[in-house]
């Protein structure tokens, strides 16, 4: 998404003062396709932008290679990387543990519901049983 932030930059003709070469046809194109179009398979993203919109299309391909090979920033995205699978390694353990939780109480419930329902007959083969395991 920041490289698609950079290209609207670009095409609105930001930091380029009375410069600036505003594309608006081609901003509106790319602004348009990002609501139609949401990205989350940048490859795939790219690929039905073309179809859309082959000029745009081809920048968005020239400026991903240019600012991967100049500009990227793999501090950061390892920093990222690690701070979202923390976050994530926390949100799995927390379902985890209340899946758990809820089982444990389900089961106990089950239990305490099946004894106070027990006819004293059954209770007290229970108990006998209980009482020969030990």
């Amino acid at each position: 998404m920041g490289l698609i932030r950079i290209i609207l930059a670009q095409l609105e003709g930001s930091g380029r003062g009375s410069l600036a070469s505003y594309n608006q046809e081609a901003y509106n194109d790319l602004v348009s396709f990002l609501q139609s179009e949401p990205l989350k398979d940048g490859d795939e993203w790219i690929q039905k932008l073309m179809l859309k919109n082959s000029m745009l299309g081809l920048r968005v391909l020239e400026v991903r290679l240019a600012y991967s090979l100049e500009d990227f920033e793999y501090d950061q995205l390892e920093r990222l990387a690690k701070k979202d699978m923390q976050e994530a390694n926390i949100m799995l353990m927390r379902s985890f543990a209340t899946t758990n939780f809820e089982n444990a109480v389900r089961s106990a419930e089950s239990n305490i519901i099946s004894s106070v329902t027990q006819s004293p007959e059954d209770k007290e083969e229970q108990q006998q049983q209980q009482q020969q395991g030990q």
